[in-house]
């Protein structure tokens, strides 16, 4: 094919040939994330709060139980750790003991009673907060659900490594037990990691009523210098001058809330989506493949001298082209071909 000359001189050799033009479309579905079946969602939490229960009545049920009472201490602890850092107090480090108590070490210098209060406050608010958050993440789908245990068994070992020093038994087992969360989140087909999820929720909302005595006792001992205790309700009527009975009632009437709250929105989302299931299977249209990706490889680029109107007329190119294998896309207004 000769070559054809514009009036600006240039001629058609010097523009990139047909083969340069081509567009090469990559459509790649992209498969949306599955939802965890809502029927099937009830079933897990409904099976962790009743796996809960028995085990906590029968015989030898704290045995089986330990880690999480473990667990339940490191919540708490790290409530106070977390408060003080966030009001400007020096944190020290945390101890957690086989017996499964626990303290907390920070240093303040006149500081204000609000923020001493949060500190006190914080501490058994803590276990309703990661129930909380569980319980919300486990109702999503299998996915965040997977992401959410392998990020608790992460925490787990990175917190101890940060905030639990000069304590042998919690910078051994809190990590050992963080690595086999993270084996759980790898290893584990879908229902039982939700389950698995939804249990740790449960039993993290649970155990603010597990000890719920302590909420309501003022004190508990003396230090060395023959000082009082206080327990953390009592630290809070110290500070804020109404009694340590009414601070027990604030903390068990919240952490109720929080848990009725993050049961009903997993309720809530179950029963969205089964009607959503509903209206689908019901409906007689057909559903285009959602979210397609489109991915747009430019070969070749002509020179910014050239603008559109200089290019020779598509018809030169014809004999180059064969049906359905070449698309060729000019767009003068980027002076590119693609």
């Amino acid at each position: 094919m000769g070559s054809r000359v514009s009036r600006n001189g240039i001629s058609s050799q010097d523009i990139p040939s047909v083969q340069d033009r081509v567009v090469i479309v990559n459509v790649e579905p992209v498969p949306p994330a599955k939802k965890i079946n809502p029927v099937v969602g009830l079933k897990y939490l409904c099976i962790a709060a009743i796996v809960y229960i028995i085990i906590e009545q029968i015989p030898y049920g704290g045995y089986i139980m330990y880690p999480f009472t473990i667990f339940a201490t490191f919540y708490h602890e790290m409530g106070h750790a977390l408060a003080s850092i966030l009001v400007g107090f020096s944190f020290y480090n945390i101890t957690i003991e086989p017996d499964g108590s626990g303290v907390t070490y920070y240093g303040f210098y006149e500081a204000p009673a609000l923020s001493r209060w949060f500190v006190s406050f914080s501490g058994p608010m803590g276990p309703s907060y990661v129930g909380t958050v569980l319980l919300l993440l486990s109702a999503t789908t299998h996915r965040v659900s997977r992401v959410t245990l392998f990020l608790f068994g992460a925490i787990l070992i990175v917190a101890t490594a940060v905030a639990i020093r000069g304590n042998i038994f919690g910078m051994i087992f809190l990590p050992l037990c963080g690595a086999v969360v993270l084996f759980l989140s790898i290893w584990l087909n879908n229902p039982l990691m939700a389950f698995v999820v939804q249990f740790l929720g449960v039993q993290a909302c649970c155990s603010t009523y597990k000890d719920m005595w302590y909420f309501f006792t003022d004190t508990i001992g003396e230090d060395a210098n023959g000082k009082p205790v206080y327990s953390d309700t009592g630290a809070m009527g110290q500070n804020l001058l109404l009694p340590y009975y009414f601070w027990g009632c604030l903390i068990v009437a919240l952490s109720g809330l929080l848990f009725a709250t993050s049961l009903l929105i997993v309720f809530w989302r179950a029963w969205r989506n089964l009607k959503q299931e509903n209206s689908n299977n019901s409906s007689n249209t057909i559903q285009t493949q959602p979210n397609m990706q489109e991915s747009y490889t430019p070969i070749g680029t002509v020179p910014d001298h050239l603008i559109a109107e200089d290019l020779p007329p598509l018809d030169t190119f014809e004999n180059d082209l064969e049906a359905g294998d070449i698309k060729i896309n000019m767009n003068a207004n980027t002076k590119s071909f693609y």
